[in-house]
């Protein structure tokens, strides 16, 4: 997504909607998903997409 120097802050807006929809898809799937290597698999990504927005919240 390129918005040109003026939309850094629309893109980082939309990225963090974006997170936003993918944490809470993955908090559904470890909670209501009965396969646990689904579940493991939503626990990584679900770290991931935290470490990411910590990263880039500094």
């Amino acid at each position: 997504m390129a918005f040109g120097r003026d939309g850094s802050e629309l893109e980082l807006t939309i990225m963090d909607l974006q997170n936003r929809a993918l944490e809470r898809a993955l908090k559904l799937i470890i909670k209501d998903c009965k396969d646990r290597s689904a579940v493991k698999i939503a626990q990584k990504a679900l770290e991931e997409a935290e470490d990411i927005m910590r990263r880039l919240g500094d």
